[in-house]
């Protein structure tokens, strides 16, 4: 059960990066590529178990046909995550799938500039689960934004009272070209 509730939030780690405008119709052309931030997550469940230590940057790469590559790194207990997946593109504006279909990620670009929420909602191993979170450009935490997000949360019926704020724990891309990932990973 851990280990799926586990999944559940690198999932949602993994899905940071689609900062896109879902009400652009014409927004494949302007699929974000680079680094992004975890800002705040926040979910339907008590996920504080599954709290990790801290986060790297998460990284993006627009593929043909509007998909998305992200890649993402974090600690948890000391020891180093790397997740990878591709976000598959749909029809529908901001809205994309991972994981064989059964993850929905919905974006939504924030008041704020240059951040964004995303949640995620979906099925595995059995259990449901819903969550969001804030993303930005900056690694900088952002109080307006934050705060946006909190009512944003509310709204859509998760938990603004546990909203998680995640430790920056990486840098972005090193001098030689290659990410730098959370201190302690490879």
């Amino acid at each position: 059960e851990m280990q799926t509730l586990l999944l559940a939030l690198g999932l949602g780690l993994l899905v940071v990066l689609q900062a896109q405008d879902p009400l652009d119709l014409e927004a494949e052309s302007q699929a974000p590529s680079g680094t992004l931030y975890m800002k705040g997550v926040t979910s339907d469940k008590e996920f504080s178990e599954l709290k990790p230590d801290s986060v790297g940057p998460v990284t993006i790469v627009a593929q043909d046909g509007g998909s998305l590559k992200v890649t993402l790194s974090f600690v948890k207990k000391g020891q180093c995550h790397q997740l990878s997946t591709v976000l598959e593109k749909t029809e529908q504006p901001g809205v994309y799938l991972a994981f064989e279909g059964r993850t929905t990620v919905q974006v939504t670009q924030m008041k704020e500039k240059d951040h964004w929420v995303f949640q995620c909602q979906g099925e595995i191993h059995g259990q449901r689960f819903k969550h969001a979170k804030l993303i930005g450009r900056d690694p900088e935490n952002n109080p307006a934004a934050l705060a946006e997000f909190e009512q944003l949360a509310k709204d859509r019926g998760l938990n603004a009272e546990s909203i998680f704020v995640p430790t920056q724990g990486g840098a972005g891309p090193a001098h030689n070209g290659h990410e730098v990932g959370v201190r302690g990973c490879i």
